[in-house]
């Protein structure tokens, strides 16, 4: 299997900066995958360019204010998402 990786910020015309990516990377919505730690800004970004997105536990939890409220906005949207899961409804 051959992946390619590619790392970059998604703050500013997210849609625009992954078909970039995936244009410098050769891919395509068909077979990439964007991984990210944050519901509001990595998996909405996936979801608004037409690629998977797969929530990753981010490595280390950052303190900045923002983030936390972040954070915080997330949590009903984590818990729905994890009891489906428990569930097994795909919907």
């Amino acid at each position: 299997m051959r992946v390619k990786v590619k790392s970059f910020t998604l703050y500013f015309f997210p849609k625009k900066n992954l078909k970039k990516a995936m244009a410098d990377m050769g891919t395509d919505e068909s077979n990439t995958i964007l991984m990210g730690d944050q519901v509001f800004t990595d998996i909405w970004a996936a979801h608004n360019a037409g690629i998977k997105g797969i929530l990753v536990p981010p490595i280390k939890d950052k303190t900045d204010l923002f983030t936390k409220f972040k954070r915080l906005l997330e949590r009903p949207f984590l818990r729905k998402y994890h009891k489906k899961a428990e569930t097994g409804d795909r919907t």
